[in-house]
């Protein structure tokens, strides 16, 4: 069982974004213009589970760069842990290589640069072991979140899955890359079929493909306070969103929501490893710039 408790500023001045705050009277308003920081509070916790004798999955946190990372080395596939392993150490070294690109880019850019660099580790990786006795035909899912100025960005592939959770709700922010996926969402099996059907653990999407297969990567502004919760499908077999949100309302320590949940997981069966990453944003104002006020009344 691994467990990672932190909480940090996240940016330098060149991330930090410009944000105006109003306040209404009857006859002006006030502007306050200032500079945002955030604070990225992260809880994490990965297990074996109850059934496996080998933890497969991987993360990694990197909270001063706000970047939070899941990988689960695919089931039936050689050398799932290598492969996870190998993604969660990689991506926050190849984001690091390109950071001045990053952090001058705009928003539409950045998805553009995450995109590619999770297409040139997934050509990577399948190139390390093709042909190697013991890796050949390694695979991985991968479901990062980057907290940057006042936004987040997601990318997956795979089943691997990102969560918000916001003012009580929680809403699923990725599709599964699995058969599963497409059978229920063409209507042609029910949740009840999905739980023992034989297509189960059939990924179409994921890290060390031989095809050219792209992430889906979206990118929101924040609200101080939201979580993004990222798992494996080790939790997700156990608990649905409903139970997952239980947990989470429960609590307001990030790293205790992330040792219920894997608790809850293991309490319910655990048939493959269970890996949790929590993030919780809270936004200040660190800098005001500028104050203004400005007359609603116009004369006649």
């Amino acid at each position: 069982m691994t467990k990672t408790l932190v909480s940090t500023p996240v940016g330098d001045e060149g991330r930090r974004q410009v944000t105006e705050y109003h306040c209404h009277t009857d006859a002006s308003r006030t502007i306050l213009r200032g500079r945002m920081s955030g604070c990225l509070s992260v809880g994490a916790l990965t297990d074996t589970g109850n059934c496996r004798e080998t933890n497969e999955d991987s993360y990694s946190v990197v909270p001063d760069r706000g970047l939070l990372i899941v990988s689960d080395g695919m089931g039936g596939h050689n050398a799932g842990d290598v492969a996870s392993r190998l993604v969660v150490e990689a991506l926050p070294e190849m984001m690091k290589s390109v950071s001045t690109a990053l952090e001058a880019a705009d928003n539409s850019t950045r998805m553009d640069i995450i995109r590619d660099l999770l297409l040139t580790l997934s050509r990577e990786i399948w190139e390390q072991s093709r042909g190697r006795p013991g890796i050949a035909g390694m695979g991985a899912t991968v479901v990062l979140a980057w907290f940057v100025e006042t936004r987040v960005l997601i990318a997956h592939m795979g089943d691997s899955r990102a969560y918000l959770y916001r003012d009580t709700a929680l809403k699923l922010l990725t599709e599964d890359h699995s058969i599963i996926w497409l059978l229920l969402q063409a209507g042609e099996i029910t949740p009840e079929e999905a739980v023992d059907h034989p297509s189960r653990g059939q990924i179409s999407r994921y890290v060390g493909m031989k095809d050219k297969v792209y992430p889906d990567v979206q990118a929101f502004e924040l609200v101080p306070g939201d979580r993004i919760l990222l798992c494996t499908d080790g939790l997700t077999d156990e608990l649905d969103d409903a139970a997952i949100a239980a947990v989470i309302e429960d609590c307001t320590d990030v790293q205790k929501i992330c040792d219920s949940l894997v608790a809850e997981a293991k309490k319910r069966g655990a048939r493959d490893n269970v890996t949790v990453v929590l993030g919780e944003w809270q936004s200040y104002l660190d800098e005001a710039l500028e104050l203004e006020v400005v007359s609603d009344s116009t004369e006649g």
